[in-house]
């Protein structure tokens, strides 16, 4: 049996010994993996750890990516925690679940409570443990003395031993070993490959099991993360020699790009009222309410209020290849947001309404972000030369480029700073061509 400290400090051979960190280059596909990929075949396991386009870690110095140092954690578990945002409307492959935010649980209830322990009860009349005086006083003969004479004839006794091999310890232990192939390099965790002890489906029918005979909190907490992490995770035969790619993240990081861009920009949290809603009418101009005419409505990314609500923010999050930028559709729908934006919050025109894109880089300089250019339609176009309106973002978006290592790295206040910065640059645009 490993102890606490034996689980997290045996030898170090357990973890994959050929680790690497790669980032998805320009010319990626926006449907690249984000996250971890573990190869094995016979001879060799390799863990590769996946960033986003344009995060900057170093120089690649082979293809495979540079090699794996410690000083690396603070990247790795960034990233981690952005993959273990809950996305909305993310259908993934089936093939690359894997519940990080579970794992990381059982990794510190494990460092609190150890293996766990399954209680055995043992029942007896021979004065050995606690009387077990519901049983003692429901006994039928009890109950027939009672009433006649006030006494008890049988007392039993309850004794709780533990049990240090039970089924819900293997899987403790299956789910640990199989935690620490995929993360535990960079949480500093290490425990034994155990062999998987049955079907997903019987594990967790064992562990509701066991759930519904415990009243400690702490257990109830434990059992309610293991139960979660097999729910939510792609559970393998960690000893397999079998060749095989295991893939743990994201082929969809565009939903987590918009949800960091929200995040980080402090975007209102119910949007509802800024959907502009599309409908289909009968011919008596009546709305039609069946499944077949319904529209899902389209909804911007990122709203935030500005300026004690005297201002509005419009971002569009897109998770492009560097280099490519939204095309014609994108850029009218954007504007078409503005505007019903601007009409159902303000009631005047003279309110300023900012509309931006904000796309991934990797930018050498000091800066955040840069403006790369700003976008319209051509009909708008002629708005802008003869001055007639304030140039906002009704008529006009900005392209921003942000650096993906500090968007995912720095924290909230820091680019809600970066925002009112970024927003004088885009005044001192307009005000220059007004």
């Amino acid at each position: 049996m490993l102890t606490k400290k034996e689980g997290t400090m045996k030898k170090k051979q357990d973890f994959i010994k050929n680790i690497y960190l790669k980032v998805a280059k320009k010319d990626d596909s926006q449907d690249y993996l984000v996250g971890i990929r573990i190869t094995r075949n016979e001879e060799i396991e390799k863990l590769t750890v996946i960033f986003p386009i344009g995060y900057n870690i170093e120089n690649e110095n082979t293809s495979e990516g540079i090699e794996y140092k410690e000083k690396y954690n603070k990247d790795i578990k960034s990233l981690i925690e952005c993959l273990s945002m809950k996305l909305i409307n993310d259908e993934e492959n089936k093939n690359i679940k894997f519940s990080f935010v579970s794992a990381i649980q059982l990794i510190q209830d494990f460092q609190k409570i150890g293996l766990y322990k399954e209680n055995i009860v043992e029942e007896n009349k021979d004065n050995s443990g606690k009387i077990d005086w519901k049983k003692t006083i429901n006994s039928s003969n009890n109950k027939l003395l009672w009433k006649n004479s006030n006494m008890l004839q049988e007392i039993y006794f309850k004794k709780i031993n533990y049990n240090y091999q039970g089924k819900i310890q293997q899987i403790q232990k299956y789910c640990l070993g199989f935690i620490s192939m995929v993360i535990g390099p960079f949480y500093n965790f290490n425990y034994p490959k155990f062999q998987k002890p049955a079907s997903d489906s019987e594990m967790i029918k064992i562990i509701e099991k066991e759930i519904l005979k415990t009243n400690v909190d702490n257990k109830i907490a434990f059992l309610t993360h293991l139960k979660n992490f097999i729910t939510e995770s792609n559970c393998i035969d960690v000893n397999s020699n079998s060749r095989q790619v295991i893939e743990f993240g994201t082929k969809k990081f565009y939903n987590v790009w918009e949800r960091i861009v929200d995040k980080k920009f402090g975007g209102i949290k119910d949007l509802r009222k800024y959907n502009p809603k599309a409908i289909y009418l009968n011919k008596k101009l009546q709305i039609i309410q069946d499944t077949k005419h319904r529209i899902n409505p389209s909804r911007p990314d990122t709203i935030i209020d500005y300026k004690n609500n005297d201002e509005i923010i419009i971002l569009d999050a897109k998770y492009y290849k560097i280099g490519n930028l939204p095309g014609e559709y994108d850029i009218n729908k954007q504007l078409r947001y503005a505007e019903y934006c601007a009409k159902q919050k303000f009631n005047k025109n003279k309110n300023i309404v900012y509309n931006i894109f904000i796309l991934p880089n990797h930018i050498n300089l000091e800066e955040p972000y840069f403006i790369e250019s700003f976008a319209t339609n051509e009909n708008y176009y002629d708005v802008f030369k003869s001055k007639d309106e304030i140039l906002d973002g009704r008529k006009i978006v900005a392209v921003c480029y942000v650096d993906t290592k500090k968007l995912i790295l720095m924290p909230n206040s820091y680019w809600k700073n970066e925002l009112d910065n970024m927003l004088e640059e885009i005044d001192e645009t307009y005000k220059l061509n007004n």
